[in-house]
């Protein structure tokens, strides 16, 4: 008959490989959020130091045109900038959803983990019972043999 410990190693080698997707995806989502937080905050320096050149340069004549092309440039850098924040909100909501499955995996591998231990400790006293029994029987056999040894030596 298999033993349970045995009986259970491919249930928790699912478990653990199941652990080591979720944790590679979350791996990649939480690169895919720092990468987006990075864009975020480019995006943002690069307003800050656009419009504090415009700003520089308005003590120089510069044609209407030219002022109305800056402030559509900042504009649409703003909106940019308010596409990537959802882009961050996103992939945060995508970071701790991947999270939240990576932990659910890894407390189940955990928990199979813990029951094969205890299986095996299981195993371990029931084979020491055993052991000691047969122990047992074979000093009451001997006691039971030395006793006729005496008796029959009378």
């Amino acid at each position: 008959m298999k033993k349970r410990s045995e009986s259970i190693k491919p249930v928790l080698n699912i478990a653990e490989q199941a652990e080591s997707k979720a944790a590679q995806h979350y791996a990649r989502h939480k690169e895919n959020h720092q990468q987006a937080l990075q864009k975020r905050d480019e995006l943002k320096n690069y307003l800050k130091e656009y419009s504090a050149r415009a700003q520089a340069s308005n003590g120089e004549a510069i044609s209407p045109a030219q002022m109305q092309d800056n402030r559509a440039f900042l504009s649409r850098l703003s909106d940019i900038i308010r596409i990537q924040e959802d882009v961050v909100v996103q992939q945060e909501r995508h970071l701790e959803a991947s999270r939240q499955e990576w932990l659910s995996c890894r407390q189940q591998a955990k928990s199979l983990d813990k029951l094969a231990l205890d299986y095996q400790a299981q195993e371990q006293r029931h084979a020491e019972q055993i052991e000691q029994r047969s122990s047992d029987e074979l000093s009451s056999l001997r006691h039971s043999w030395l006793q006729r040894q005496r008796i029959e030596g009378m």
